[in-house]
């Protein structure tokens, strides 16, 4: 089940959203920054590199993201643009961290949409053509690992993993991340 949220008064079309880091969340990020080198990474890629080894405390993470500057760009525009964001769980709806998003009718239509799928490998199969990006961490040992190839297979901006980790905590931290950078 997709669940389609409006992002329109989250975001606004002419800035980013504020984010003002608790001391905790700082130091998090200070110690990451000495266990993984982003320093190389292009600015978005960084900001959702860092999210998500912070969200899982596995810097492993960073060295299995499939992720560009240019899909992840289109991505924040969309945001920025107040796109739809399709997710496949409420999970993933309820952790974005800005004002409560109010749930909408489910949705076929991706033209310009964020989707977010973080628990639904089968969903990754579907044709988002259109959608300005996809972020896709279904987790699981039986198609997980196919589902993320084909999606990437697919040629739309996408963004995900190279193993069959995953889960809905990483779609919603890469969602924040953009939201945030």
């Amino acid at each position: 089940m997709n669940l389609a949220f409006d992002v329109t008064h989250l975001v606004p079309q002419d800035a980013a959203m504020p984010h003002r880091a608790h001391p905790i969340e700082q130091e998090s990020i200070r110690i990451l920054r000495s266990r993984v080198d982003t320093s190389g990474l292009s600015p978005l890629v960084k900001a959702v590199t860092e999210r998500l080894v912070h969200t899982t405390a596995d810097p492993t993470w960073a060295a299995e993201l499939i992720a560009d500057e240019e899909s992840l760009a289109a991505g924040k525009r969309a945001l920025e643009a107040g796109a739809t964001i399709i997710t496949d769980t409420r999970m993933v709806a309820a952790g974005i961290t800005s004002r409560s998003p109010e749930l909408l009718d489910p949705s076929s239509d991706h033209a310009g949409a964020v989707v977010a799928i973080g628990t639904d490998i089968a969903a990754c199969h579907r044709d988002f053509t259109g959608a300005a990006l996809v972020i896709a961490f279904p987790a699981g040992f039986v198609g997980a690992l196919d589902a993320k190839r084909a999606l990437v297979a697919s040629g739309v901006p996408v963004l995900t993993n190279r193993t069959d980790r995953g889960g809905f905590a990483l779609a919603t931290a890469a969602v924040n991340a953009l939201l945030y950078a």
